[in-house]
């Protein structure tokens, strides 16, 4: 339970795990995850990153189901093949978008209707890539939409009780609980001034559900007791408040279990001239007792009467010429509390038993006394709370109170099990585990997918293009361009997750860099090489394929090879040598 310290500082212990919000719908909806400030950033990263490769499987999944639609029989232009090669292997729809525009433009003036070809499929990427965007902003509401409501740990919720086995008499509980009481009242007395007095609010403050309460004030009321002992017929207040358990007050529980009060309170100064008495004590003091209800509880018997409700010293000039101990507060308050239970009072939970004229057969009924110690005043006050009438002595030219004045008064309650903090991250349960179910499911899809495709195709349950679609593979697509030039014996050429591989040892085409502007695959023995035959006296050798035209190109602008102009990349291997440079170690 949130406590306040007596500087009013707040402390309160929060749950952190799963739990149910009640405010937010049900069992389902509800669910919340409260987790640390750390904890949670590392969840919310976490997130982001699961949705980001979901949505690439899902751009997978949306690609195999569009590639069978996109092919043509025959053969078919460069345009063609590019686009399905960019459905084929693009990770996702932001990079296969890209690359389908990048396609488009540059075949503007070589194919066929390049726009119309292309526009559709381009939209399409870029109609998926926006849907996974709004999805990932949609997975901020995981954490966002649940606001910052957390429940209290409640380790020691409860009403402080005394064990049988101690037996306590009421004067012994009294020891105990007063000094604790006066601790809380005086406690959250700061409070209320720290954060109430002003619109502004401290993080010190009890985040409750809701800062104030609904309540209508109205201060032209009727007195609620025995015309004979209110001092007012009208002008008395009123504060009616209708409280929701869960919306209000913040007590988490499901619907069946939350409830409404509403709560009337009437205060009306009290007329107590018929029922007080002033008694004298041997100390020659006087003091006024009131009889308003004789006392419930053990300790009220008195030499001089049984039955008064309250008592206090008798205020006199004599009484405040005197010098006054600074010691003793200005006011003191106490409280008589009478409870009703089945129209009656009960008098186990009340400390007193009202007069007929306090009784209320619907409410209960609480007097505050507010005694004065000793204070004088300048001028006359009319407040029925504080009024002060009775001249004193004349060369002070003060007056002091008529009397010990009375109204209701009631406590605030416990604290709510429910508080608003920002030092915790709250997500949705529910939508946590959707998004997760939901994406290891499209995951296990997509892997699994292009095998269960190609085993109903091959049975004849369905027809795909699984050839095509396979052969479209980046490593397929490098596996060919090898194999077309006879490089490799291969393995693995076919299915779902095919990894294509060679015989152990074989090596395959280099590239022949010739042409920076256009590569090309060869096979390492057509590489520019020195020939077997040498040439004339001139020490010159006879060269062959790219390195001669090479070399000549070299030479008739007058530059010199360098390592720039390597043309193959091998390595001969019946030698084992790397042919890095023209001509070294290709002498047959």
């Amino acid at each position: 339970m949130a406590q306040v310290g007596s500087d009013g500082t707040v402390e309160f212990p929060v749950y952190v795990g799963a739990w149910t919000n009640w405010s937010r719908g049900g069992r389902v909806t509800g669910s919340t995850l409260t987790l640390s400030h750390r904890n949670g950033a590392f969840l919310i990263a976490f997130i982001a990153l699961f949705i980001t490769f979901v949505g690439s499987r899902l751009w997978r999944i949306a690609c195999f189901a569009i590639y069978p639609f996109l092919l043509s029989k025959g053969p078919q232009d460069g345009l063609q093949h590019q686009r399905h090669a960019t459905l084929r292997n693009a990770t996702d729809g932001t990079s296969g978008s890209v690359q389908l525009m990048f396609a488009t433009w540059a075949w503007r003036s070589r194919a066929i209707h390049p726009f119309r070809r292309m526009l559709p499929v381009v939209a399409f990427s870029i109609t998926i890539t926006a849907a996974l965007a709004v999805a990932s902003l949609f997975s901020a509401r995981i954490s966002s939409a649940m606001g910052n409501e957390v429940l209290l740990a409640g380790q020691n919720c409860g009403l402080p009780l005394f064990t049988s086995d101690t037996n306590p008499t009421p004067a012994q509980k009294n020891d105990i609980l007063d000094p604790w009481v006066a601790e809380r009242i005086s406690s959250y007395a700061n409070y209320v001034q720290r954060c109430y007095a002003n619109s502004s609010r401290t993080d010190t403050c009890l985040p409750f559900v809701k800062k104030r309460l609904p309540t209508n004030i109205d201060p032209n009321t009727t007195c609620p007791f025995s015309r004979s002992i209110c001092r007012h017929e009208t002008g008395n207040i009123n504060i009616e408040s209708f409280v929701n358990s869960q919306a209000d007050l913040g007590i988490n529980g499901p619907v069946d279990f939350q409830f409404d009060m509403r709560i009337i309170t009437h205060c009306a100064p009290l007329e107590t001239k018929n029922y007080q008495k002033i008694v004298s004590s041997s100390q020659n003091t006087s003091y006024m007792q009131y009889f308003l209800g004789p006392l419930t509880y053990e300790g009220n018997n008195d030499a001089n009467d049984s039955q008064y409700t309250f008592v206090a010293e008798q205020q006199s000039p004599q009484k405040l010429i005197k010098p006054i101990d600074s010691s003793v507060a200005d006011y003191s308050i106490s409280s008589k509390l009478s409870r009703i239970y089945d129209g009656s009072t009960s008098l186990a939970y009340s400390s007193f038993a009202p007069v007929p004229e306090l009784v209320q057969d619907d409410g209960d009924s609480e007097v505050i006394f507010l005694s004065a110690n000793r204070i004088i005043y300048t001028e006359q006050v009319d407040d029925d709370w504080y009024a002060a009438h009775q001249e004193g002595a004349n060369e002070m030219s003060v007056f002091y109170p008529n009397e010990t004045l009375h109204a209701p008064f009631y406590l605030a309650d416990e604290p709510a099990s429910k508080i608003i903090s920002t030092a915790y991250t709250n997500f949705s349960l529910f939508w946590l585990m959707f998004v997760v179910v939901l994406g290891l499911t499209i995951i296990l899809l997509e892997f699994f997918l292009e095998t269960t495709v190609l085993f109903l195709d091959r049975h004849g349950i369905i027809k795909y293009p699984s050839l095509e679609w396979f052969s479209n593979n980046t490593l397929q697509l490098q596996r060919m361009a090898h194999e077309e030039l006879g490089f490799g014996t291969w393995d693995g050429c076919v299915g779902p997750h095919a990894i294509p591989v060679t015989a152990k040892g074989e090596l395959l085409a280099v590239l022949n860099r010739s042409n920076p502007t256009h590569p090309k695959l060869v096979d390492s023995f057509e590489c520019p090489k020195l020939d077997k035959e040498k040439s004339n006296d001139s020490g010159t050798v006879k060269m062959d394929g790219a390195l001669a035209d090479f070399e000549k190109n070299q030479a008739s602008s007058n530059k010199q090879p360098d390592d720039s102009g390597i043309t193959c990349l091998a390595t001969d291997s019946s030698q084992g040598e790397n042919l890095d440079k023209p001509g070294e170690s290709a002498v047959k």
